[in-house]
This record gives structure tokens, sequence and C-alpha cells, in this order.
């Protein structure tokens, strides 16, 4: 079986756990664009990137560059906040260096201009988590299974907790089948959500793919 995936937050790097085998079409999106030498080429259906920002709000909003690029954000850090978890040793990675205009797109929009179902969904959108989720719309209920990273604590201001995120997943048809993190870091989590109405098969595939996780 292989699933046709969305990655938003992907940087165009490996997609853990994901490997060649498991994946047909993909679609990323990131407002830092690519490296090319990077990129998902070797997936054997099409790649669809777009370097740009998914929100359930379109148009331009402003984005914040921090000094540590993997960190940057629609929402501002809350240095605050920081300073008292493991990343306080490293703030100035989380200062904001600058903040630029992008452009925002609903994923509902998106998809309707491909035209493919896809199965899977993995955000990683720091901070912006929630607003990816509900920019998907009617497609939602097309997918499968979802990896969703989740703050458990408010190092962005005014974004969605793990809380948040789980209930309105769970309000859609998802069921909460996982969740980890990184070591000694009780930050964020990874959330895993299969779909109610998903088959057996598609199921069973979810969980080999996320194993070892």
């Amino acid at each position: 079986m292989k699933f046709n995936l969305i990655d938003i937050g992907s940087r165009g790097v490996a997609l853990e756990p994901w490997r060649e085998r498991y994946v047909n079409h993909i679609l990323t999106a990131d407002p830092e664009d690519v490296d090319g030498k990077k990129t998902l080429a070797a997936y054997s259906g099409k790649r669809f990137h777009y370097p740009i920002a998914i929100s359930d709000i379109p148009g331009k909003r402003g984005f914040n560059l921090c000094r540590k690029s993997r960190v940057s954000s629609l929402y501002e850090p809350d240095l605050d906040v920081l300073k008292d978890t493991c990343y306080g040793k490293n703030l100035n990675r989380w200062k904001i260096s600058s903040t630029v205009e992008i452009e925002c797109r609903r994923l509902d929009d998106i998809l309707d201009e491909l035209n493919i179902k896809f199965n899977f969904l993995k955000v990683d959108a720091q901070g912006a988590d929630l607003d990816v989720l509900k920019s998907a719309g009617e497609h939602l209920q097309d997918i499968k299974g979802i990896q969703v990273e989740c703050n458990l604590l408010p190092i962005y201001k005014g974004a969605p907790l793990a809380g948040e995120i789980d209930a309105f997943l769970e309000d859609k048809g998802f069921v909460l089948v996982k969740r980890w993190s990184g070591p000694k870091r009780k930050v964020w989590e990874d959330h895993l959500f299969i779909n109610r109405e998903a088959s057996s098969e598609e199921k069973r595939f979810i969980r080999t793919v996320y194993k070892k996780v």
C-alpha cells in the first residue's frame, strides 16, 4: 500500500518515519523554501511544493524569522516561557531577527486545484498547527491519518496548545492512538491520529509506518 502524503512545514527533507516505499504523490509547503539538493524527488509519484504558509486565514501575514530558522513562525516566540524550558540555554536561537510579509493559503484551496485525494497529513507548523488543520475544511474527511506537533507549553504567544488540537480532531472523527516527544523535552509532543472511518487495511498500514516511533 502507498499513501498520498501532505507534509506542512517539511523544509524538503526526509519525512521520518515515512519511507519511499510508503509514499506515492507528496504535497509539501513551507514559507522558507527548500534547498534543491534536499527535495523529495525520489518518491514514486509527483511532488507538489508550495513555498508559502498554510493557514485558515488566507492572504498576506507577517512571518517571524528567528535566528534558528527551524523555529520561525507566524506566531511570536514567548521568551519568558522558553527561558524556563530545556531551550533556555539557547534562548538566542528563538529571538526574532526580522519579520517579513509572506503569502498564506488555505489547504483546501490547494487540494481543490490539484484534484488529488491525499490520505495522510503531517503538520509541524511551529504553533500554527491548528490553523493548518482548520484550513483543510471538508477535505479533512478524506484524510486517514494525521501526525501533528502539539505544544504542551505556550512557547508561541497566542498559539493553541495540545488539548485544543486534540479536541478539534476528536470532534472531526479522529482517534488519538500514539504520542511521543524528544528526550527530556516536555515542551511539545507529536500526536498520531487515525480517522474512525478508515478501513482496517488503512489503519494497519498507518500503525505499521509508525510502529518504531
